[in-house]
Order: structure tokens, then C-alpha cells, then sequence
């Protein structure tokens, strides 16, 4: 995990805490595997989190098999993903683009309250990102616009096509396929095609999509934090091998996925004062 000590420290040396990593079922708190930047004055909102400790592992060890000359971010928030890349390619130039949107709607309040309590400049992640850059001599460009209409300003801080590609913007199917037509249109023919919070936010649909319209092969890596998603063309044969492990079979997820209510109520049962929880139940059914 050298690349994520690497992000800790950037982040540490620049006076910011980074909380990430936490165990979801001990906290009871979907988000907690993702980063959120606290800095002295509190949780910093960059309009999202970032991917997971696991997630930047998985970034890294794509090293072994992809040697990508322009990569770009879709969704740089406070720019977590965009050092991995840069840390992981040292030899790429890494353009960003992210609109500086906070987050401040009712269901983001309810998810981490820590992250939209305060308002900063929209720029703030864009800007912070430029300057770890520079002073961590990362060869970084972040620009500020929106997916897909302005990728354009993307474009121009790189002269070659982009040949990997990191899609975390706005977490809506048909926002996926958008992005993801747009960068095709500035990527070359051996692209490949990363999408970050796949399973968690429902994107399957939109990632099937993009496999479709574009004949692209497809693998959901339903053992990363996020439930990321791949696409890549037939030419990147050793990538099929090297993705493999992080895709559980689809037989224990369907098996997994129809035990969610009971592993809820186990969770609550462990949390709880077990003999009252079972005094109530019982008490609840002598009565119906």
C-alpha cells in the first residue's frame, strides 16, 4: 500500500486529517470504508468523498498490467483519486475535471452531516488539488467544468488522446453513460474504463450500457469497497486475469444479497442489550 501511505502523508504534511477506512459494520455507517478531509476548522465539503483505502490498493496494483501515457478523472472532488493515479503512474500526466458543486441536499445531510456542515469556496478541491501537485512534484492539471460538455478543457492540457479513463461524477445511470460517450470521443481505441461506486449507487445499469454501445468487455468487482466497474477492450488480455480476483461469483452475491434484512437484524441484536431485545420480541409476539 504504498501509494495510499503516500496519499496520508500529502494530505498530513499540507495540515489536513483524512478519515477513511472504517469498518461499516462496527460504525453502522454505509460510508465509512470513504474518505472525507478534515482540516483545522472541520470536515472539508469538495461536493463527495473519496474511493476507499481497498479501492486505491486496487489503483495501484493496475500498474502491474496497464502503462498509460494520459489518464483522466471524471470527478476530482478533493482530489484523493487523482493522487492515486498520479502516485501510481508517475510517468502519466493525470487531468481532472470537477464542476466544485458541495453537496448540501437533504440526503447528504442525512449520509455524513460531518461534510456539508460548512461551506467553502466551489473551487476549494480544484485548487487544493493544484497545489499538492506542485508541491509534491505530481504531474497534475485539474480544471473546472462539467461532464460531458466541457471535457473539451480537458482535452487541452494534454496533447495525446487518453488512453485510461476514472469515472466518479454525478452518480446517476444516465449521467454514466454521458461521461462516459464524452471521454470515449478524447480516448483512444485501448482505452480502459474505471467507475467507481457502481454497486453502491446502483449504476450497474448505466456501466451495462456503456458496455453495450461500445463492445467494450465488462467486469463488476464486486470485492472493492464501492463495487467498481471495468471496462476494456480485447486487446488488454492480461487485465481479464488481473480483475478476476476482485469479482466474487455471482452465485454467493445473489446468496448474500437475499440475507441483507437478517444481517440487519443481527447487527441490531449485537449492538443491543441482547436479553432485553429478546424480551421484547418475545413480549411483541404473545401479543399478535
Amino acid at each position: 500500500m504504498k501509494v495510499f501511505r503516500a496519499i496520508e502523508s500529502i494530505y498530513k504534511k499540507a495540515g489536513f486529517h483524512l478519515r477513511i477506512g472504517l469498518n461499516p459494520c462496527t460504525y453502522g455507517w454505509d460510508a465509512a470504508p470513504f474518505g472525507v478531509l478534515f482540516g483545522p476548522d472541520g470536515a472539508v465539503n469538495t461536493g463527495g468523498g473519496s474511493i476507499a483505502i481497498d479501492e486505491v490498493g486496487f489503483i495501484e496494483s493496475l500498474a502491474e498490467c496497464l502503462q498509460p501515457k494520459s489518464i483522466l478523472v471524471i470527478g476530482n472532488s478533493f482530489g484523493l483519486s487523482t493522487l492515486a493515479l498520479a502516485l501510481a503512474w508517475p510517468q502519466s500526466r493525470v487531468v481532472a475535471i470537477d464542476c466544485g458543486a458541495p453537496t448540501f441536499t437533504l440526503m447528504h445531510r442525512i449520509m455524513d452531516p460531518d461534510l456539508t456542515a460548512r461551506r467553502l469556496p466551489s473551487d476549494f478541491g480544484i485548487t487544493l488539488t493544484r497545489t499538492l501537485a506542485v508541491e509534491n512534484g505530481l504531474d497534475i492539471r485539474v480544471v473546472q467544468g462539467y461532464s460531458p460538455q466541457d471535457l473539451g478543457l480537458a482535452k487541452n492540457e494534454q496533447s495525446s488522446l487518453f488512453d485510461l479513463v476514472f469515472i466518479d461524477g454525478d452518480h446517476r445511470n444516465s449521467q454514466v453513460v454521458a461521461d462516459f460517450l464524452g471521454a470515449r470521443d478524447i480516448s483512444t481505441g485501448d482505452c480502459v474504463y474505471v467507475f467507481h461506486d457502481v454497486i453502491n449507487w446502483d449504476l450497474e445499469s448505466g456501466v451495462r450500457e456503456c458496455a453495450r454501445i461500445s463492445g467494450l468487455n465488462q467486469m463488476i468487482l464486486t470485492r472493492t469497497s464501492s463495487g467498481m466497474g471495468v471496462l476494456f477492450p480485447d486487446g488488454h488480455a492480461s487485465l481479464n486475469e488481473h480483475l478476476a480476483p476482485y469479482a466474487e461469483r455471482a452465485d454467493l452475491i445473489r446468496s448474500l444479497r437475499g440475507r441483507s434484512m437478517s444481517n440487519w437484524l443481527f447487527r441490531l441484536v449485537r449492538k443491543s442489550n441482547t436479553s432485553r431485545v429478546v424480551t421484547t420480541l418475545r413480549t411483541w409476539l404473545r401479543s399478535t
